[in-house]
Parts: structure tokens; sequence; C-alpha cells
């Protein structure tokens, strides 16, 4: 591990003498600015860290990786015998499989973006963080592939992570792997909106892999809409396209019911004051270490919504997907970028 700091620091410091010894340079650049002798001790802790944490990941998975595939291989082999409850059990259990695996996935996408933000942050380092990042790289393409088998086991298609559709009243794009939509634009309009949603439900799309009503079964997230029933209710066919589940987000009942239906109730009461449509969009935001649900559905980390009015000008909010503990919706207000 010494010859390696030696030859990252060396490449670090190309332009000092590098005929010094290690501690002579250390000891120059330390008196020289002591914040960039900090920060090259940072650097060497994290590149440390790093090595460890992937070499152990590695050895990890390469078990996981075999146990897995032969587990496929069985499958493959009595797939024709396993019917009814056997199958249902099977499917549950893959789908166990596969939320271990994007754990470990966003695991490795972590230590990628350490990675690249380090390379950007010293240019002359790229030769060693570069030979670092290539091999996260393929150990994430390698994860990917295996998360895959489940999906092309039972569904037999390739999934989409920015699907975009034109639906009647909103236009989405979809991430299949998320099963939930990346964002989405609407027209809230001064129309009359009377119809009741009595009796609707959300149903799915058969040409986009979405959530489904077993992500939402015993647990605290709603059936959000993002394009809200109550703007389009003036029509049995706009209605109805609001219960698409491309246009519905596992959202926390509290912010679902509360702040985030006030601020659609203003959004329809301003489309009424001035008289003209208001542009909406919604863009769903997964942070890195966001929870996956057992069914295989990704919970999202917050919402952004932005509004643009008739006059062009404009209002951002932003609302974590969390209890809201009863703040008013104008708390969520941000400043527009």
């Amino acid at each position: 591990m010494i010859k390696i700091y030696f030859k990252i620091i060396c490449i670090i410091f190309l332009s000092t003498q590098c005929n010094k010894s290690l501690l002579d340079d250390i000891k120059e650049l330390q008196e020289e600015n002591k914040i960039q002798s900090e920060r090259i001790d940072s650097l060497l802790k994290t590149i440390d860290s790093l090595v460890n944490d992937i070499t152990e990941i590695k050895l990890q998975q390469s078990s996981d990786y075999d146990y897995l595939l032969s587990l496929v291989d069985q499958i493959m082999l009595n797939i024709n015998s396993v019917s009814g409850e056997n199958f249902q059990i099977l499917q549950d259990s893959i789908k166990n499989i596969r939320g271990d695996l994007i754990a470990v996935s966003l695991e490795m996408a972590s230590f990628s973006n350490q990675i690249s933000s380090i390379s950007e942050s010293v240019n002359s380092q790229n030769v060693q963080y570069g030979s670092l990042y290539e091999s996260l790289v393929l150990i994430q393409q390698k994860i990917d592939s295996i998360n895959a088998i489940p999906k092309k086991l039972f569904n037999g298609r390739n999934y989409r992570t920015n699907f975009e559709i034109q639906a009647s009243i909103f236009k989405v794009s979809y991430n299949e792997i998320y099963e939930q939509p990346n964002w989405i634009e609407y027209k809230v309009r001064n129309v009359n909106n009377s119809l009741s949603r009595s009796g609707y439900d959300f149903y799915t799309v058969d040409s986009v892999f979405t959530s489904n009503i077993d992500d939402y079964d015993n647990n605290v997230w709603d059936k959000g809409h993002l394009a809200p029933a109550a703007s389009f209710s003036n029509t049995q066919e706009n209605l109805n396209a609001t219960f698409s589940f491309l246009n519905c987000v596992l959202q926390h009942y509290n912010l679902n019911r509360y702040e985030w239906a006030q601020l659609e109730g203003q959004i329809r009461d301003w489309s009424t004051s001035l008289s003209g449509d208001i542009d909406v969009k919604v863009e769903i935001i997964h942070n890195i270490n966001h929870e996956v649900l057992p069914t295989g559905a990704h919970i999202p980390s917050a919402f952004k919504k932005t509004l643009t009015f008739p006059d062009n000008s404009k209002k951002c909010y932003y609302f974590p997907n969390q209890p809201t503990n009863g703040k008013d919706w104008t708390e969520f207000e941000i400043q527009c970028d």
C-alpha cells in the first residue's frame, strides 16, 4: 500500500522534483500550503477506504453471483413444472433477490460518484482514478445484468429508464426499472370540474412496466396522483386518464392528503382568477440511498413542482416524501432555477 501511495503522490505532484525523498516532498508541500496537504491526506484515506470496500464487495459478490446464477439455472430447468401457489412463491423469492441486488447496485453507484468527484477535483490523478472507475463500471454492469434476470424470466422484455409517453392529458417520462415516473407535465385549465371520482381506481398500461396495487399494500404509501383527478374531472375520459399508473407515485399518505392536495387546489384557484392555463411540471427525485420495496418498486425521495403562469412567471415547490408535520403548503416554496 505504501508503494501505491508513493505512485499516487508522484503523479499528483508531477511538477515537483520526484528525486527528493517522500518525506521531504510532503514536508515542503506542508510548509507551502497546509490546506493542500490536508486535502492530499484526505484523498489518500478515501482511496484506501474505497479500495478496501471494493475488495470486500468483490469477494462477497463473487459468492453471491455464483449462488444466484446456480439458482437461475435451477429455475430454468424446472420452470415448466412450477405452477399455481408454487409459482407465486418462486416469483416472490426472485423479487426479494432483485431487491437485494438493487441495494448493492445503489452502493456501487455511490462509490462511482465518489471516484468521479475526486477525479474532477484533481485532474493529475485521472490515470489512477480512471482505472479504478472503469473497474467500478464493469461491476455495475454485471449487477445490472443479473438484476434484469428475474424480469427477463417472467416478462421476456427490455426495461427502459426514460420512456417518454404523450398521453391525452399529460406527457410523462417513465422509468421501468424504478417503476416510477421521472417527470410529468400537464396543464391546469379554467374548466368546470364537477364529475365525481367515486368508483375509479388505478389501472396498469400493457405497453409500460409500471408499479401496481401490490406496491401499496399494507404500508404508508398512497397511490399519489401527479396530474390531479380534481383538475381533470370535466369529462369522463380525462378523469379516467388520471387513474393510469403512469400518473401515479409512491407518496407518503400524510403529504398526499394535506399539503400536496392543498397546493393542487390553489393551482385550480389561480387558473380561475388568472383566466389562463397554468403549466405544471413535477420532477420525481430519487436520492442515492432511496428505499426499494420488496415488490421491486423504488420509493421517491422528494418531488419538485414547477408552475408556469400565463405571464411566464414561475413558482417552484420542493416536497420531501415524508410526513409534513402540519406545515402549510406555502412553506415548501423554493427559488426557481
